[in-house]
């Protein structure tokens, strides 16, 4: 019987796959072709760094500098590592992160179909919550620059199927490469763990899980040995809140509906007064843009809490949200992007509410929200992204066509960019004493405004469609090219 489960699970598994393939090339067509700054770039080294000799660390160009990730983007060493092994069967580089990207965001479309499945316990439950993900236009205009977010929540959900289904040893090597993707999700992930450690029925598959994550990811980190550095005093003072979330889930199960309703009030009443006291302008942004899928999950969560068969998974959906959603607030509370990679949780939600509705009128509609939305995701999707370039690739270009001096180095605060695109040059980093063909660009305007150097203009490029800055501004002023030296950077 175990057997006969099995072969049928594999073969729900593999149906799956045209499915996948269909969204992927879907996907596809709405990456952009620009590579957000400087995360893209950096991701590209490190996947030549791991392909060249295993590190995620590069040497550009014959006397350029060796460049270390940042501290941020070392703890991903997944992303990189599987754009490697695309690219080994001749796919170049930047083709092979957008390819890992779109099939990854594919996959967290119906991974997270499949768990609304399993939590909402019907098919139409999966439908509503694929649909919105794929309907969504800031999820898939954030999840359509080539980085590591579609495959960490693609992740995410195989972990949380493959937990579901009992198998913690799969489950937990899963969340230790979910977590080497996107390091936030190690806060849900512990959360989990701890309270699954303080509940007596779900101890022992939890010490499985924990045994396993820990081996895969100190296997992962021996692999790679990437450069890490101490995290910032915000991102440890977080973990503070795993063992609070870990306990309001248990006490969630002890007290009932009227706990899980304030859990429910207190989240999204909070995301709307940070957004009303101006403390989250990214989320005011995300909103704007997104309030109907909002209020879909707040109704949707307050569905669930009324059903004690739905309230359990809610709650677990709650709580990951909100460690997540105080995590993004943390790190960048100006940008939507991070807001965007909420969607798959809040789709969820909605899929749970949906999938224990017993009336067949309320069904019907359901089903036909389901159906509207994935066709609107697809037609969306079918049209594809415009063509985007930024202004790295319009320079590179500019100074391949002017055939600049190539035996000095190129000088500029964004060598990880050049270092990307101008493969056969040296580059280096924008330091005291630095000489070369030094790039006063957007980049340096905006991150080394004080920089101050010496000799003579050789060129004055054009900065393509310009820089685009934090704030949302574009800088299109000429870049110069001085040959000189740096003699200070301000």
């Amino acid at each position: 019987m175990p057997g006969q489960l099995l072969r049928l699970r594999t073969a729900s598994l593999l149906s799956l796959l045209p499915v996948i393939g269909l969204l992927a090339a879907l996907r596809l067509r709405e990456m952009h072709g620009a590579l957000l700054y400087p995360d893209g770039y950096q991701y590209l080294l490190m996947a030549k760094g791991i392909a060249a000799h295993g590190r995620p660390l590069l040497r550009l160009g014959p006397n350029g500098d060796t460049l270390l990730p940042s501290a941020d983007a070392a703890m991903k060493p997944v992303f990189p590592a599987v754009v490697a092994a695309v690219h080994v069967l001749g796919v170049s580089w930047a083709q092979a992160a957008r390819v890992v990207t779109a099939v990854s965001g594919a996959a967290a479309i119906v991974f997270t179909g499949l768990l609304a499945v399993r939590l909402g316990g019907s098919r139409l439950a999966g439908f509503i919550a694929a649909g919105l993900c794929l309907a969504n236009p800031e999820f898939r205009f954030w999840t359509g620059f080539a980085g590591p977010e579609p495959l960490a929540l693609a992740l995410a959900a195989a972990a949380a199927l493959t937990l579901y289904a009992r198998r913690p040893a799969l489950g937990g090597a899963l969340v230790a490469v979910a977590v080497l993707t996107r390091p936030e999700l190690l806060l849900p992930a512990a959360a989990a763990a701890v309270a699954g450690l303080v509940v007596p029925q779900a101890r022992r598959q939890t010490t499985g899980a924990v045994t396993s994550a820990a081996l895969a990811g100190v296997l992962l980190l021996a692999a790679f040995r990437p450069s890490l550095a101490a995290p910032p005093l915000a991102a440890v003072a977080s973990l503070a809140a795993v063992p609070l979330a870990a306990m309001a889930f248990v006490a969630l199960r002890r007290r009932g509906t009227a706990a899980s309703l304030v859990l429910v009030v207190v989240l999204f009443a909070a995301a709307v007064a940070a957004v009303l006291a101006g403390s989250a302008p990214g989320l005011r942004v995300w909103l704007a843009a997104d309030w109907p899928l909002f209020a879909a999950a707040a109704a949707g969560a307050t569905a669930c809490v009324v059903t004690p068969s739905r309230r359990a998974p809610s709650d677990a959906v709650l709580l990951a949200l909100a460690l997540l959603l105080a995590t993004y607030w943390t790190k960048n509370p100006a940008s939507d992007r991070y807001v965007a990679l909420l969607t798959p949780l809040l789709a969820l939600l909605c899929g749970i509410a949906v999938g224990a509705l017993r009336s067949p009128a309320h069904r019907a509609v359901a089903a036909g929200l389901a159906a509207i939305a994935l066709t609107a995701g697809v037609a969306a999707a079918a049209v594809g992204a415009a063509p985007t370039s930024d202004q790295f690739s319009a320079v590179a270009a500019e100074i391949g066509a002017r055939r600049l001096p190539s035996d000095s180095p190129l000088v500029t605060v964004a060598p990880d960019a050049y270092g990307v695109l101008l493969q056969s040059r040296s580059v280096r980093l924008a330091r005291r004493g630095a000489s070369g063909l030094i790039l006063l660009d957007g980049a340096q305007r905006a991150y080394a405004p004080g920089i101050r150097v010496r000799g003579r203009l050789l060129a004055r490029l054009s900065p393509g469609p310009g820089f685009e800055r934090s704030d949302g501004t574009v800088d299109d002023r000429p870049v110069l090219v001085i040959r000189g030296r740096v003699l200070a950077t301000g």
